[in-house]
């Protein structure tokens, strides 16, 4: 049975070969108000063959901002979540509390509940295996 000390140890080794502090980072406008979610271009597209793809010079010249990515239709929890992903190795969850007296709270577990169903269809459609398969 594999190490996941280790293997967490080879995740965090290829995010450091992948982040080159002098990168620029890329802008994703997120949701429909277009929040931005900031992100070092050398570990976006590391992983995802979509991010892999919006970087190539002639789409990155095609948009009026070209360090932006519209990422409208995706929820920013998703997003976020996603980026937490890229630096950390680890799918970073809101703790869950339990209620004073009825137990687990309901609610904030339908909310984690969402916010993973979410991201996996986030990591679908960007093509990011390892993601999805951290979100299972």
């Amino acid at each position: 049975m594999p190490d996941p000390a280790s293997s967490q140890q080879t995740d965090l080794s290829n995010i450091a070969t992948a982040l080159d502090p002098c990168d620029p980072i890329v802008h994703l406008s997120v949701g429909s108000n277009g929040e931005i979610v900031r992100v070092h271009e050398g570990i976006l597209y590391k992983l995802s063959e979509y991010f892999k793809r919006a970087m190539k010079p002639e789409w990155k010249n095609s948009r009026s901002d070209p360090d932006t990515i519209d990422l409208s239709e995706d929820s920013k929890d998703a997003v976020s979540l996603y980026v937490k992903w890229l630096y950390s190795s680890h799918v970073s969850l809101p703790p869950l509390n339990k209620a004073p007296k009825d137990g687990l709270n309901w609610l904030k577990y339908e909310e984690i509940c969402t916010l993973l169903a979410a991201s996996y269809v986030f990591g679908e459609r960007i093509i990011d295996v390892r993601f999805k398969n951290s979100i299972l």
